[in-house]
């Protein structure tokens, strides 16, 4: 394995062991991560984004916000960010990536996903939101067009797109990360100081 792919490697099983730690609170399940990098924990990240993936499905989310103030949003896009990553460093199907960071995508953009957050802020929802988010959506972005395919985009996202979200198509995806991108430099064009607020009167 390349030194490059190896370090990637090495950060996913980080952010995942994060990850699954807080996991970990919620379900019960013992989990023990710690990896060199090499093809056998490329089958334990995999593993883990595996049972990650099915215990957001069924209520991981909602039963993390009731422990951590971000519980449900962060928990959602670390899940996202590190299968897409997975995928970026050549050990995942890209378009199955980007198919499961859409769906991420519609739980950040859903009540659930938005509801500790303030809309009001600029960017939307405060840059805590707006900028892991927008992390999500270029990543997706960078493996559709690696991999030729269309970019997904949720119904509903971005929040407040008006007309019950956008139609799907790597354009429309590119035209959703662009109108974040731009929200966020907006706001620090704006601002008298670069940290932007995440929270009402909190940076």
């Amino acid at each position: 394995m390349s030194a490059p792919r190896s370090r990637r490697v090495r950060w996913l099983l980080v952010a995942l062991s994060a990850l699954t730690a807080m996991v970990v609170a919620v379900t019960g399940r013992v989990l023990f991560v710690v990896g060199d990098g090499s093809p056998d924990d490329v089958g334990v990240v995999r593993g883990e984004l595996s049972f990650l993936g099915s215990a957001l499905d069924h209520g991981a989310g909602e039963r993390m916000q009731r422990l951590f103030p971000e519980g449900y949003f962060f928990s959602n896009v670390l899940y996202g960010l590190a299968l897409t990553d997975l995928a970026a460093g050549g050990h995942g199907d890209p378009g199955k990536a980007r198919a499961e960071a859409a769906r991420v995508l519609g739980r950040l953009a859903s009540p659930a996903g938005t509801a500790v957050f303030e809309r009001g802020l600029s960017p939307e929802y405060g840059v805590f939101y707006a900028g892991w988010s927008l992390l999500l959506r270029a990543q997706s972005a960078a493996l559709a067009a690696r991999g030729g395919g269309d970019l997904a985009v949720p119904a509903g996202w971005p929040p407040s797109a008006s007309g019950g979200g956008l139609p799907g198509g790597e354009r429309a995806g590119l035209a959703a990360a662009d109108r974040m991108a731009e929200a966020v430099r907006a706001a620090l064009d704006a601002g008298a100081s670069p940290f932007l607020p995440a929270y009402p009167g909190r940076s």
